[in-house]
């Protein structure tokens, strides 16, 4: 009965393993292990962003966007930034500084001075931000391609002159090409390649992988610190979409390799991924002090980094059941 109520058995496993693997990086690129964020943050958000495209469709009527946009994004944003926020609000009551906070939820700005916005739920908000744009306005490929081209030339301007604000309008620039390749991706035959994938001789699979980290690493360290979060790039806007390519298509082949292990736990997890991304940072904070008060190497820290971000993720699977079985609406009835 346990098993069946996730339905498993109907699901694209392979989805819910790229979501596991692309939270799991979220979480340890927020430890900012040394020398790794470049390689994190290549293709981390990116992943979510081009998985995020796959699963969207273009809906043929407008109310059933809104219907299903506000069940699955729009409430659960409201929620869980009102509950992340609400120690601040507290403590802003008599100044009416609540009233900033409430301001930065609703425009979906991370932070104002002394007051809470929408954090880490940055995502969630560009997210909807791009899938309106796709929905009025990408109903032909020529408008389409029109829209990336002016998404890039958007994000050469901003990031030549407006540098570091923390606004998710901004990160909507540089991610709109993720998602619309994600939906590119919709045309192939995934299935079919995954069979192929499933079939390749292990060695000639293993050097490969080996072939894609060490190129992503040299992109990653060519172009450093790719802060989607920010709408920024790094160095080089080309090796930041080729850096997201290439880390998605890694992330891609482990998750089809994983996909044979039917996981309650990773259907917990990409279930609920907006409650993880609003909270991870609480959970993992201890652990993350712990770590930095040791006197290790970068390469140390990097491992102890990531253990204690595994172990952030599986800690929020029990949350997450919960969540779904008593309040679902927090997680989009997902």
């Amino acid at each position: 009965m346990y098993y069946k109520s996730t339905n498993l058995d109907h699901r694209s496993q392979w989805i819910d393993w790229m979501k596991v693997i692309g939270m799991l990086l979220i979480i340890w690129g927020h430890c900012f292990p040394k020398g790794f964020e470049p390689f994190i943050y290549a293709f981390n958000v990116p992943v979510f962003f081009i998985v995020s495209g796959y699963l969207v469709k273009h809906e043929q009527s407008n109310k059933k966007f809104w219907s299903k946009n506000l069940k699955t994004l729009i409430i659960p944003y409201i929620i869980l930034c009102e509950i992340k926020d609400l120690g601040n609000m507290l403590g802003h009551i008599s100044d009416y500084g609540f009233l900033w906070t409430q301001g930065c939820i609703l425009l979906g700005v991370h932070t104002y001075g002394d007051f809470d916005g929408c954090g880490n739920m940055w995502f969630v908000y560009t997210l909807f931000l791009i899938k309106l744009i796709n929905q009025y306005c990408c109903s032909r490929k020529r408008y389409t391609y029109i829209i990336v081209i002016l998404s890039i030339v958007s994000t050469l301007i901003y990031n030549k002159f407006f540098m570091s604000v923390s606004w998710a309008f901004t990160s909507m620039f540089v991610a709109f090409p993720f998602f619309i390749l994600g939906q590119y991706c919709r045309k192939f035959d995934i299935n079919t390649i995954i069979t192929r994938i499933r079939n390749t001789n292990k060695f000639i699979l293993f050097f490969g992988l080996l072939l894609s980290i060490s190129l992503l690493v040299i992109v990653a360290d060519y172009n450093g610190f790719m802060k989607i979060y920010l709408g920024e790039y790094g160095n080089n806007i080309c090796l930041a979409y080729c850096g997201g390519i290439i880390g998605s298509i890694v992330v891609f082949i482990l998750s089809v390799l994983l996909n044979r292990f039917k996981s309650v736990w990773s259907y917990y997890i990409s279930v609920g991924t907006l409650v993880i991304l609003d909270f991870h940072r609480d959970i993992n904070h201890p652990l993350l002090k712990l770590i930095d008060n040791m006197d290790v190497s970068y390469i140390t820290n990097g491992i102890m980094t990531f253990v204690a971000s595994t172990i952030v993720l599986i800690s929020f699977v029990p949350i997450i059941w919960i969540i779904r079985r008593w309040c679902p609406m927090i997680i989009g009835y997902r």
